[in-house]
Order: structure tokens, then sequence, then C-alpha cells
């Protein structure tokens, strides 16, 4: 999919750049977040919030964060930030 890959910037055709469109286009995450929200427990996520790489995430301009784990476990981060 990928034709040309320079340091940090990726070269794609209109092609493929609609299909990528298209494809999050469809995806509507508001079930998935009103599901997480509703599961959130008191206290849950506190050990990431007050991690030195989220602190040095929220202070630092144009900053990138990384997230990897579980499949949909990101949407339960992303519900429980949403509720701070």
């Amino acid at each position: 999919m990928l034709h040309h890959q320079f340091a940090d910037c990726f070269v794609i055709t209109e092609k493929e750049r609609r299909e990528i469109l298209e494809f999050f286009g469809t995806v509507d995450p508001t079930k998935s977040h009103n599901t997480a929200i509703g599961l959130r427990q008191p206290g849950t996520g506190i050990w990431f919030i007050e991690s030195e790489d989220f602190k040095h995430w929220v202070e630092t301009k144009n900053a990138r964060l990384w997230l990897y784990g579980i499949r949909k476990s990101a949407l339960l981060l992303v519900a429980f930030l949403s509720s701070l």
C-alpha cells in the first residue's frame, strides 16, 4: 500500500487515500464509548495519568503518545480520559 517512505512521511496514491478515509468514515465509536464509560470503575487509569510518560505528553507541545494493548483497550482509555 505505501509506495515511498521519506523520513517521517509516507506517500500514498489518491485511491489509497480515499479508501482510508472511507474506512475511518464508517466507524462510529459512540456505542463502544458509551459502553466503556458505563464499565468504568472509580480509580481506573490513575496509574496512567500519574505516569511520567503521560505528564510529559500533556506538557509538551505537539507531542505524540503511542498507546498499544489489547484490542479495544484504546476505546476504554478514551472513555476514561473524557470522564476526567
